[in-house]
């Protein structure tokens, strides 16, 4: 199988909201929503309820590993360059009830505003100026063989117009996507005069390298979706 190392960089548009999401998982994201191989985000909702995907079973041009009797993709966690400022804003809800009195008393509810569909909320969000989001990563070509990793990488990367939360009001618009060659690959390691750099999530164990520098250890996920509480685990994380 042929593979490369590449540098994909996200160049923000947007104010970027909470933290920066990995990229096998955006990738994975962006080829769900498309019905790949059976499995469709929008007729088979992810959610913590429900069981989640099966780890590797949809395909990505990024190459997969075996470390600690688990398969992780090949790509660095997001890099953020060129952080200008951070500031705090808030996400609200609150139903409307203020011209409930205009209604009749027989119409007239009492409303939970402390649970359910009508639960209000006032909830900080953490947004930065960022002007880049980077990623190291280790490509392969598909299986048929016919598209390059670029190609392949290009064409996902296209369905994914935002990154970070509540994209839906525009925060974390993607300005440009850019695909370079890269000198070495960096998505899990990186050698420095002081040591091996962790780069991403690792499962925690014996089988990391020695002397690991610029991790710490943490329970949490290394695997898409990351938020689901199957796929929580003892690991090291880059700090």
């Amino acid at each position: 199988m042929s593979e490369k190392n590449l540098k994909i960089t996200a160049h923000l548009a947007g104010t970027l909201v909470g933290e920066a999401p990995h990229l096998d998982g955006l990738l994975e994201y962006a080829r769900a929503t498309r019905g790949v191989q059976g499995w469709q985000a929008k007729s088979a909702k992810v959610d913590r309820g429900n069981p989640a995907p099966p780890i590797g079973g949809i395909a990505i041009p990024i190459t997969r590993r075996k470390i600690g009797g688990h398969l992780v993709a090949c790509c660095s966690s997001p890099i953020l360059v060129g952080v200008h400022g951070e500031q705090q804003d808030h996400t609200t809800k609150r139903l409307e009830s203020k011209r409930a009195p205009l209604l009749h008393e027989s119409q007239r509810k009492t409303i939970n505003h402390g649970a359910g569909p009508t639960k209000a909320y006032y909830i900080p969000l953490r947004t930065r100026l960022v002007e880049r989001v980077v990623y190291f990563c280790v490509a392969h070509h598909e299986c048929n063989g016919r598209n390059s990793p670029r190609s392949v990488l290009r064409n996902l990367l296209k369905r994914i117009p935002f990154i970070g939360k509540r994209y839906g009001i525009g925060y974390g618009a993607v300005g440009k996507w850019e695909i370079e060659d890269a000198d070495a690959d960096l998505s899990w390691y990186a050698e420095s005069e002081a040591g091996t750099v962790l780069m991403r999530p690792l499962p925690g164990g014996s089988h990391l390298p020695p002397a690991l520098i610029g991790a710490r250890p943490s329970y949490g996920a290394c695997q898409p979706p990351y938020w689901h509480p199957e796929r929580y685990m003892e690991i090291v994380e880059p700090c």
